[in-house]
């Protein structure tokens, strides 16, 4: 039992290690690429994984709860990476590398993918797009429930593997989307609403892309960060690790 406590403890450290590695290459972006920072959309990640920590050390030590704690600590390093990785993504982006989309157009192609047609099918029955968009926006809920699925059986050891597989499929998006950045399908097709009547065209996180772009978005924030990333998909890879999760 000594020894799968270390064994733990030494994985949960490398895991904070990443966060803070994460952070500090925010902070030298924020220092010397011209970025700031908004401080108080730091705040609510902050005070919560704190919270959390505190509680998991709580259960860990004088409760004597190992998976609560497990759990605990766990949910605290996920928010705890989002909030810095989210940051990390603009960074990438403001390196405004050539975009890919023809590129990934014609994979598609040659792939026998159609976009297009795709798009049509959902339009002409709308409750699809509606099905595959409550299956998109029900990432959140899963990844929760994992970590309180291992925690609370018990499955220690791989609460850690999964929480390192979010962490460095996070940093594989953000090192490729880099090198190999795309802006989307919708403003690579130039699609407008007379495309999609059922589906909303146009999306915050397009201004913040090409405004990291053309340089006149530098400001990096945790809360409130949009999702920039077209490719490659974190949600695809974490499709995946869930799957194995479960």
């Amino acid at each position: 039992m000594t020894w799968h406590v270390a064994g733990l403890h030494r994985l949960d450290g490398i895991i904070w290690a990443l966060v803070a590695a994460v952070a500090g290459l925010d902070l030298m972006a924020a220092a010397f690429g011209g970025f700031s920072v908004a401080l108080g959309s730091y705040a609510a990640p902050a005070g919560t994984c704190l919270l959390l920590a505190l509680a998991a050390r709580y259960y860990g030590g004088r409760r004597n709860d190992p998976n609560l704690s497990s759990a605990l600590e766990s949910t605290a390093q996920v928010i705890a990476f989002a909030a810095v990785a989210a940051p990390l993504s603009y960074i990438a982006a403001a390196a405004a590398l050539p975009l890919q989309d023809a590129a990934f157009d014609s994979m598609d192609r040659a792939l026998g993918f159609d976009w297009k047609a795709l798009l049509a099918v959902m339009e002409r029955w709308p409750e699809f797009y509606v099905g595959l968009r409550i299956f998109y926006l029900s990432l959140t809920v899963q990844m929760t429930a994992v970590v309180l699925l291992l925690g609370f059986t018990g499955r220690l050891p791989w609460l850690r593997v999964y929480t390192l597989a979010f962490v460095f499929a996070a940093l594989v998006t953000i090192a490729v989307s880099a090198l190999l950045p795309a802006e989307g399908v919708w403003l690579h097709y130039g699609l407008t609403g007379a495309h999609a009547a059922s589906m909303p065209m146009t999306h915050s996180s397009w201004p913040v892309f090409l405004g990291l772009r053309d340089g006149t978005v530098r400001m990096l924030a945790a809360a409130g960060a949009e999702g920039i990333i077209t490719f490659p998909s974190l949600h695809a890879a974490l499709a995946v690790i869930l799957i194995a999760a479960f």
